[in-house]
């Protein structure tokens, strides 16, 4: 009995739990400690489960239970001797440990960046998800490989040299590029802190990695756009300090290889009408070549062309820059030829303006000529043999006056008096002269549109325009060839007129004479309307010009085009009208004599002379003044009936312009006709519009103004 209480003293004073179960587990004794803990008396737990109160216990209670077995001396079990202890803390602690390794795992799995563990000798020793992915290998497959694996040559030494900086216990920020598990290249950035065991030895390396693949392209694309923008800024720039086109395109070829990727290995070429502007031609290889059209007004005029060896391919971003030079140069040439046409244009109306002024001045002195020798005539008798002299003298101021209208011509179109007619036929009338214009070794072919519009032209102009092309194009043949004469309806639209300054959109009529002659030089086709130009022994240079002339005082357009040996090809475009011509006039009547009064307005002196003496001739009563203030004078003080002034435009003190609605205002009744050397259509039309009755052209002969004075008396239109 001493011994048991001696044994039971003995479990009481262990601080853990001890039972004393049955066979069937039923609790027979347990010692202080389980009594404490059960909050339980000996008495109360007798005969109780110890699964219902340890092994099982609920209320979130834990206890391990060591269990050993009793025998009795058959060997069969009767009970168990078993040790208990609270191990609630310790299992929360442990599930707590479990949970936040998992909160771990589930981090490490989300972030997106690459997390990963190597040693020292770049093994990878832990990866994330992420990683995986950026290496595009399955995590279970990352894990045991080398980064050695994953670099060329030159990342692999940047990774050597990065672990040499770790080792030194510092951390290192680097740039990478990997080659993926399915062959892709990828830029990456890693922070690696080192790694160390207690006693100091390297041990590898903790790792953060970014795929900067999508970062590095668009810097890259932005860096290129940047220096694509600073290319076109500069080219820009050339095109408003460079006059001359063809410094201008040497400049910007120099620009586009600056402007590519490997500017010391590219060769930059443009081409324009048939003209080379290079850089470093040596390095030009056509089988590597990019190349984009320029194109203006829809026509191929040359290219914009970067070539290179086969290592470097041209990325979309030079193929775009290309582009954009191709039309930035589209925009300058266009800029620069409509303003060579506009500047033409201006040289011309300045020429046409001295040409005009010149004639004026020479059909005055032609009118002193003319008259003298009818004077002359009736005053000589037959028998003094001046008679042959004065035809010389006659015929000189006629050729003088012809020559002085071909200058009227191209200065104001002429003496025009337009009718609606089909320009096909003005075109077959030259051709059937062309065995006096054309040597038995050239050949004329034309194409003519039967259902060609009409014009409203003056057909005697337009027949001398036509004859002066084709004798131009014969003259350009010497040794013979062929002309090609085309007419066609064409419509000009918008973008076409924008490009021309004497074109308004609309329908119009076109001739095209094309010849294989020798052709023109730059310099010579700039300068092949003036008057007086030309390039032949003998000529006055006027044929083109009256041309010109004709052309521009029909409201018309003319373009030339020519290379030296592949001749030339001449435009005309004349405005259409779809309507039916009026009947023919009928023939005139003329009736020389009269006795009216006249008054011959003129500052020159010799005109007025000449004139009052023709006049005065065929009995008319004539009155002079040498200026508009003199007119208006005689006008409001002259006591008898003044029924027709002859008006010059060009006078001092007071011109024709300021006298005319004067001499309206004080003679209503008295016929007023323009009498000027400039054509009709040039300033006498203000004065045609505002009532005058008729034109006379300087220098004239007499019947021409007996029969504008009778038209203007008789109340008829002048013819």
């Amino acid at each position: 009995m001493d011994t048991v209480i001696d044994w039971k003293a003995t479990f009481d004073a262990f601080p853990d739990m001890i039972f004393l179960v049955d066979a069937q587990r039923c609790i027979t004794w347990m010692n202080a400690a389980a009594c404490k803990t059960l909050q339980l008396s000996l008495e109360d737990a007798l005969g109780r489960s110890l699964q219902a109160l340890v092994e099982d216990p609920g209320k979130g209670r834990v206890f391990e239970v060591t269990t050993c077995p009793l025998h009795d001396a058959s060997g069969s079990m009767v009970g168990a001797l078993c040790f208990a202890q609270d191990s609630t803390v310790r299992h929360r602690t442990e599930e707590a440990l479990q949970e936040s390794e998992k909160r771990y795992r589930e981090l490490v799995d989300a972030i997106q960046e690459g997390l990963g563990i190597v040693d020292e000798h770049e093994v990878i020793q832990f990866c994330n998800p992420a990683l995986a992915r950026i290496f595009e290998v399955p995590v279970t497959d990352l894990v045991g490989r080398n980064l050695r694996d994953f670099a060329d040559e030159d990342s692999w030494q940047e990774i050597q040299k990065q672990t040499a900086i770790r080792k030194t216990s510092r951390e290192s920020i680097y740039e990478l590029t990997i080659r993926t598990g399915q062959g892709k290249r990828r830029q990456i950035i890693a922070y690696a802190s080192p790694r160390f065991s207690i006693a100091g030895e390297y041990l590898g390396a903790f790792g953060l990695v970014q795929d900067i693949t999508e970062r590095k392209e668009s810097e890259r694309v932005s860096e290129r756009l940047l220096h694509e923008l600073s290319c076109i800024y500069s080219i820009s720039q050339a095109i408003e300090t460079h006059d001359s086109l063809p410094e201008l395109l040497e400049e910007v070829a120099r620009l586009i290889v600056s402007g590519t990727e490997t500017p010391e290995e590219t060769y930059a070429g443009i081409v324009l009408d048939g003209e080379r502007f290079e850089v470093s031609p040596e390095k030009h290889d056509k089988n590597y070549a990019l190349e984009v059209p320029i194109l203006i007004e829809g026509k191929t005029r040359g290219q914009v062309r970067i070539s290179r060896n086969e290592a470097h391919p041209f990325t979309s971003e030079e193929r775009r820059l290309l582009t954009r030079i191709a039309e930035s140069i589209q925009r300058v040439v266009l800029r620069k030829e409509l303003q060579g046409k506009l500047l033409f244009a201006q040289k011309m109306e300045s020429i046409g303006t001295l040409a005009g002024g010149i004639a004026h001045d020479f059909n005055n002195l032609m009118v002193g000529v003319l008259g003298s020798v009818i004077l002359l005539r009736d005053r000589l008798s037959p028998k003094s043999g001046a008679d042959a002299l004065l035809s010389t003298i006659e015929e000189s101021a006629t050729r003088a006056g012809i020559l002085a209208r071909q200058l009227l011509t191209y200065a104001r179109g002429g003496d025009s008096q337009p009718q609606l007619i089909n320009l096909n036929e003005s075109v077959q009338n030259v051709l059937r002269l062309r065995e006096k214009i054309l040597s038995p070794q050239a050949r004329i072919d034309y194409d003519l549109d039967p259902d060609l519009a009409r014009i409203e032209a003056d057909p005697t102009q337009i027949q001398q325009a036509v004859l002066n092309l084709c004798v131009n194009a014969a003259e350009a043949m010497p040794h013979g060839g062929s002309i090609r004469l085309k007419t066609r309806n064409q419509k000009v639209d918008a973008a076409f007129a924008r490009s021309h300054v004497d074109l308004t959109p609309g329908s119009y009529v076109s001739l095209t004479i094309q010849d294989s002659g020798f052709g023109m030089n730059s310099e010579t086709l700039a300068r092949m309307f003036e008057p007086f130009f030309t390039t032949k022994s003998q000529g006055r240079g006027l044929g083109l010009a009256v041309v010109y002339g004709i052309v521009k005082s029909h409201k018309g357009h003319i373009a030339a085009e020519s290379h030296v040996g592949k001749g030339t090809t001449i435009r005309v475009l004349l405005p259409a009208v779809r309507r039916a011509a009026p009947p023919a006039p009928k023939p005139k009547e003329p009736e020389r004599r009269g006795t009216e009064t006249i008054l011959l307005i003129d500052d020159e002196t010799i005109v007025l002379d000449i004139t009052k003496q023709l006049l005065e001739k065929l009995g008319f009563r004539v009155l002079t003044a040498h200026n508009g203030k003199e007119a208006v004078y005689i006008a409001e003080n002259y006591e008898g009936a003044i029924e027709v002034a002859l008006l010059d435009l060009g006078m001092p003190v007071m011109d024709g312009f300021e006298a005319f609605p004067m001499l309206q205002k004080r003679r209503p009744d008295m016929k007023i006709l323009v009498c000027s050397g400039y054509a009709p259509n040039g300033p006498a039309q203000e004065l045609l519009h505002a009532g005058a009755v008729g034109f006379i052209q300087k220098p004239f002969y007499l019947d021409t103004l007996c029969e504008a004075i009778r038209a203007a008396l008789d109340g008829k239109s002048p013819q």
